[in-house]
C-alpha cells in the first residue's frame, strides 16, 4: 500500500466503505475498482498494450501493474482487518494470490460485514 498516495487510498477506501454498507453505486455490496487508480500517472507505465512486449518498456509496465496488484491486496487486506469484513475479488476469497494475479483493467470486489 506504500505505493498509493493518501488521496488514492482515501478514494479507494471510500468505495470499499460504500460496498461494506451496501450503498456502492456499482452494485450495492460490490465495488468496481480500476487498476489505474492504484498507479501513479506516467504515460509509459499506463500503456496496457505494452504489457506483453519484450524489453525495457514491457518490463516497466509489468512492474507497474504488479505493484498495483500488490497495493490492491494490501489495501483490501487492511480494510478487511480494520472493518472485520469478508472480501472477495472476482468471486474468489481475498488472499495472497491477488499479488501475482496481474489484473490490468478492473476488478469486482464484494465487501460484506462478518
Amino acid at each position: 500500500m506504500h505505493t498509493l498516495s493518501v488521496v488514492q487510498a482515501l478514494d479507494l477506501w471510500s468505495d470499499l466503505e460504500r460496498a461494506y454498507h451496501s450503498t456502492n453505486s456499482y452494485g450495492g455490496d460490490e465495488a468496481e475498482l480500476y487498476l489505474y487508480r492504484l498507479m501513479p500517472y506516467t504515460p509509459t507505465v499506463n500503456k496496457i498494450e505494452l504489457i506483453d512486449k519484450p524489453g525495457i518498456f514491457g518490463d516497466i509496465v509489468r512492474e507497474a501493474y504488479d505493484a498495483a496488484n500488490q497495493a490492491l491486496y494490501n489495501l483490501l487486506s487492511h480494510f478487511s482487518k480494520k472493518r472485520e469484513a469478508v472480501i472477495t475479488v472476482e468471486g474468489q476469497p481475498l488472499g495472497p494470490w491477488l499479488i501475482t494475479a496481474r489484473y490490468v483493467h478492473r476488478v469486482h470486489v464484494k465487501v460484506t460485514p462478518k
